[in-house]
């Protein structure tokens, strides 16, 4: 039987009007079925009551009781500090380990003593471990105060066990020449060890990466340094790879400031073709820095 809910309202109007066919009691009888099918039959409060019950049949949640002219239960500029009941093992084991996953990673994570360390401390540290890595660490090209460190934020996905071995690192290596810089007069680090296809989640710890990368420069001691790319602008300077360009920032360590230039990934331009006019005109300023300050021979 057809619910007479579904019809519209002015079938019902219709319906229960004096000139229908309708007895009184049918129309009472329609009402009904539209009120019990809008649920208004139902008990309503506005205090919540006893919605769950524990196995024995008792009420878990209890109702608030309002009180008329209650005294205020503490004074507000003398509340004593308010005593929680102990919570279950289960929920202060979970509380615990929550709490442990949200402390910085930073903290207590040893870090290589020594620029011999680096290269041993990379392939196994869990200080760099990332959220997105996938497959192997690639090891960075080091040597001991190069005269240039060039920073990437990450391997390519078609580096083989070292950095820049792969396409990228080609197209690196033809730019560098071409502003008369030898590949073995610089280094290669990255902020992660891991190629990610969404490295921007590692910025979620910048500042354990900023600690990190500090650390590395620090220990390799190079005279000049270049930025590649945004991430690695943003997590050793903590300014864009924009804003660098516009006003060049120069890195301190331990009483020293080592002047360091920006440009575009190579990845990008290999992606971008059309993003060569810029990366070239930062080359240029870069060779034109370096051979100023002697760092490379033309």
């Amino acid at each position: 039987m057809e619910s007479r809910f579904s019809l519209t309202l002015s079938e019902q109007i219709i319906m229960a009007s004096p000139d229908t066919s309708f007895s009184a009691q049918q129309e009472l009888d329609s009402y009904w079925e539209w009120w019990r099918s809008a649920g208004v039959e139902h008990d309503y409060q506005e205090i919540p009551r006893e919605w769950f019950e524990t196995a024995d049949g008792s009420a878990a949640v209890s109702a608030p009781v309002a009180k008329q002219n209650a005294e205020p239960l503490i004074e507000r500029n003398n509340a004593p500090p308010v005593q929680h009941a102990p919570l279950p093992p289960l929920a202060e084991e979970h509380m615990q380990r929550d709490n442990a996953n949200t402390q910085p990673a930073e903290q207590n994570v040893p870090l290589p003593d020594s620029f011999d360390d680096i290269l041993p401390w990379w392939q196994s540290s869990p200080a760099l471990t990332m959220a997105s890595g996938l497959g192997p660490r690639i090891l960075p090209v080091l040597k001991s105060q190069p005269k240039l460190l060039i920073i990437s934020d990450m391997p390519e996905e078609d580096d083989e066990e070292i950095l820049f071995s792969g396409a990228s690192g080609r197209l690196l290596s033809n730019i560098l020449g071409t502003v008369n810089i030898e590949t073995d007069q610089a280094a290669f680090l990255s902020l992660w060890p891991q190629y990610s296809l969404a490295p921007e989640m590692e910025m979620d710890k910048q500042a354990h990466w900023n600690t990190i990368i500090s650390h590395l420069i620090e220990l390799i001691a190079p005279q000049s340094i270049i930025l590649c790319g945004k991430l690695a602008n943003l997590v050793v300077t903590g300014n864009d790879l924009a804003e660098n360009r516009r006003s060049l920032p120069n890195i301190n360590h331990d009483g020293r400031s080592i002047p360091a230039d920006v440009s575009l990934h190579p990845r990008t331009l290999l992606a971008r073709p059309t993003m060569k006019r810029t990366a070239w005109k930062d080359w240029l300023r870069i060779g034109e820095s370096l051979n100023e300050v002697g760092a490379v021979q033309p």
